[in-house]
């Protein structure tokens, strides 16, 4: 692992458009797929980001973040090279500036419930401009990061399928019903990949912008809905009002149909066992980066964590998400 100390962080920053570099502050919040170091020039306040993961993938999704950014849609702009690039390759290690998004997500969450529309809202934004950037960029540039979640499981299953067999099962009785999911009739567009309300930052009581899009990727829209139902436990029985409130603010703006909401039942089922497959990878291949506790082990808990979301999936009727009251 590559540490930027003051010294190399300077000499980072002379390559990229960002003006005299004037501080270097504290060391951000490390994620699973990368370290962030806050940074303050002459122009503004910046994030300077040492990515894991490969130029290309990180070209993609700096380009996801700049059409974003350029259509309406707050979130953290790449800053170019001075070679007019969105990435720079230093000592081996991929490296990107973006602006600095201050604030917090919103914690309070005894009263999340009042901030449902919002997030309903904008993540149907996002989706709606999102659609826009397929089309006009087109295949080419979406084959430029080749990944799906179906088929992330499918193959992730072969080697980290844990030997567990409730979890055995459920991959199983997956595999089965794959087979009837309308890949052709239902709504493609570049995914957030992991959004939750802690994407989205405030600031004295003002909406600033959404973050963290290092698992952007082409993909079902149902495939962002999902993690937001997790991460809001919208996904439960006795949350189904909660989730009818997001949903119906999400179906205002977004370039969905109703009809799409029925297979949101499967599309949970692979969200967990995606979710599964991911950790016990990361676990199995001895992988820590952005664990708080630095021990592989910390890993199961994802996986303990999915199994717990598919038991409470199971429990709910396959239609339960398709009815808006």
């Amino acid at each position: 692992m590559m540490i930027l100390d003051d010294r190399k962080i300077k000499n980072i920053v002379e390559h990229f458009n960002v003006g005299e570099l004037n501080k270097v502050g504290k060391t951000l919040n490390s994620g699973f797929h990368s370290d962030n170091y806050y940074i303050r020039t002459d122009k503004g306040e910046y994030v300077l980001r040492h990515i894991y993961d490969t130029i290309k993938n990180v070209n993609f999704i700096m380009e996801v973040y700049n059409y974003f950014a350029d259509h309406g849609i707050k979130t953290s702009k790449p800053v170019e090279t001075k070679e007019g690039t969105f990435s720079l390759l230093y000592e081996s290690n991929v490296i990107v500036v973006q602006t600095f998004i201050s604030g917090s997500y919103y914690k309070s969450l005894d009263k999340i419930d009042s901030v449902l529309p919002f997030y309903g809202r904008e993540l149907g934004r996002l989706h709606q401009v999102s659609l826009k950037m397929v089309e006009e960029k087109g295949e080419k540039w979406l084959s430029a990061k080749r990944w799906d979640s179906i088929s992330y499981v499918i193959e992730t299953s072969e080697n980290y399928l844990p030997n567990n067999e409730y979890i055995r099962q459920q991959y199983e009785l997956w595999e089965q019903d794959i087979e009837f999911f309308p890949k052709d009739q239902l709504t493609k567009a570049v995914i957030h990949g992991d959004v939750g309300p802690k994407d989205f930052f405030f600031k004295e009581g003002n909406y600033i912008g959404i973050i963290d899009f290092n698992a952007a990727h082409l993909d079902f829209l149902l495939f962002d809905i999902a993690p937001m139902m997790m991460y809001c436990d919208l996904y439960k029985p006795e949350r189904k009002e909660h989730y009818n409130t997001f949903i119906t603010a999400y179906l205002k703006e977004a370039p969905i149909t109703k009809e799409e909401l029925k297979w949101l039942h499967f599309v949970l089922r692979t969200r967990w066992l995606l979710q599964i497959l991911y950790h016990q990878s990361r676990y199995e291949e001895g992988i820590t980066q952005g664990l708080e506790t630095g021990k592989v082990e910390e890993n199961l808990n994802g996986v303990r964590d999915g199994e717990n979301f598919l038991k409470i999936t199971n429990k709910t009727s396959k239609d339960s998400y398709a009815i808006i009251e």
